[in-house]
Order: structure tokens, then sequence, then C-alpha cells
């Protein structure tokens, strides 16, 4: 039970968390950072180019997971489509180890307005007790479309279904979700982007040293009320070589 609610938990934050970096830029899109000049400069790259980027997830101590990025675009309606796919290990308090998996897409149109966002995540439960054997398997799929302003998830353990919801993409949708889910609401207090400016995103031209080699790369940022969120380096070729994030975890390029 401590397990699915925490993917219940999950589901909520990274609702937030797309809602406030992509929808509010669906729906006031002249107040989105992301559509300014310079960021539009790095994206288009990246998509023109479509090169894969593999990462590692570091919690700044060891790498603890894998991520890759693969950004592809349609060329005849010039829909542009982020897959990304991983997986991390996080370890328990018992001694035992929980390991999430994902898959998911971000389909965007030509303006970069966001059409949908599809996510599936199973995480095996490792038990030291049970010989390091995965003893139960928790699956979330999840779905955010901002042109209709829906979204659902729907929880599985092994076969049998654990939750299933749907909720519109505003606050309402979200108090409800939070209610459905037996979360108090001051958790949204969590996510003060919800209410007032957008994230800023912004990019510039700078450096970055890998292996002792200096590159010369875009800095793409997300901060909120001067507060940095995530600092992104990016290749001038489209590759993500360096991400670091407020809580202190990063993504480093796997080094071929």
């Amino acid at each position: 039970m401590i397990l699915y609610r925490f993917f219940l938990f999950c589901v909520v934050a990274l609702w937030a968390t797309m809602w406030v970096l992509l929808i509010r830029s669906e729906v006031q899109p002249e107040s989105a950072g992301v559509r300014s000049l310079p960021v539009e400069h790095v994206l288009r790259n990246a998509f023109q180019l479509e090169r894969d980027s593999d990462l590692w997830i570091s919690n700044g101590v060891a790498h603890v997971g894998s991520l890759r990025l693969t950004p592809k675009t349609n060329p005849i309606d010039g829909t542009r489509t982020l897959s990304f796919s991983g997986r991390v290990t996080v370890a328990l308090p018992d001694g035992g180890s929980q390991r999430p998996g994902w898959v998911g897409e971000l389909t965007m149109n030509p303006d970069w307005s966001v059409q949908c966002f599809h996510l599936t995540t199973v995480t095996r439960e490792y038990s030291a007790d049970a010989g390091g054997r995965p003893v139960r398997a928790t699956e979330v799929e999840f779905e955010l479309r901002p042109p209709i302003h829906r979204g659902w998830y729907v929880v599985r353990v092994g076969t049998d279904v654990m939750d299933h919801h749907e909720f519109s993409l505003d606050e309402v949708g979200l108090s409800q979700l939070l209610s459905h889910l037996g979360i108090d609401e001051s958790t949204l207090k969590q996510f003060p982007a919800a209410k007032g400016s957008p994230p800023e995103v912004t990019a510039r031209k700078s450096s970055f040293s890998v292996r002792g080699e200096k590159l010369e790369t875009y800095l793409v940022t997300v901060s909120l009320k001067g507060q940095t969120l995530l600092e992104a380096q990016l290749s001038e070729i489209g590759e993500v070589v360096h991400v670091q994030s407020l809580i202190g975890w990063s993504l480093e390029q796997v080094q071929q």
C-alpha cells in the first residue's frame, strides 16, 4: 500500500509540473518564456538534427540510472515528438530496493504547443528477504491532452487495476484529484507556479568541459521568481550534455 500511495503522489506531482511548464504555455503563450527566439533556436537545432541523448542519472554521489531522449520531426506536417525512456534504482530502508522504469512521449505542434504527453512507468520492488528477486510490480499510465484540457491515469498492481481517474487540466481538476487520492490539498502549495507567473525559460551561448575538453554549448535555464529550477547544457548539434536540478540530482552524458 505504501508503494501504491507513492505512485499516486508522483502522478499528482508530475501533472502539476507539466501543467506549469507546458500547459500554461498552451493557454497563455504570450507569457511563456520558452517561446522566446533564443530558446526556439536551441530546440529547433535539436529537432532538425535528431540526435539521441544518452545520459546517466546521478544522485550527487553515484550513477543510479539512465535516460535516453530522442527528438523527431514529422517532415509532412512539422509535428515534433520527444520520446524518452530510462530507469533508476532507489534503495529502501529495509535493505530492499525499487527500480522504476519509464517510457513516454511528448508531442508538439510546429508552434511548440503541446498536443499530448503520455507516460508509462513500471516499478519492480525487490526484497532482500526474497534473495533480491522482484516481489511486486506497479504500473502507472498517465496522459495529458491540453487541446481538450483533459487528463487521465490508471494504476495497476500486477494484473489488477487499483485506481483510475480522469480530470480537467485546471485548478479545479487538481483539487478534485487531490481529494480523490486522499492527499491534503495543502500539497498544492508546494507548486507555487500553479498560481501567478509561469517559470521563465531562457537560453544563451556557453561552454562546458567534458573530460578536459571544452565544448561550445547552449545553456538553457528554467527559473521561477529568481530561483533556478533547472540548468541544461546542450551541444551545438542538439545533444544534451549535462543537466543540473534544484534538488541536487543531475544528468551526465554517457561517454562513448
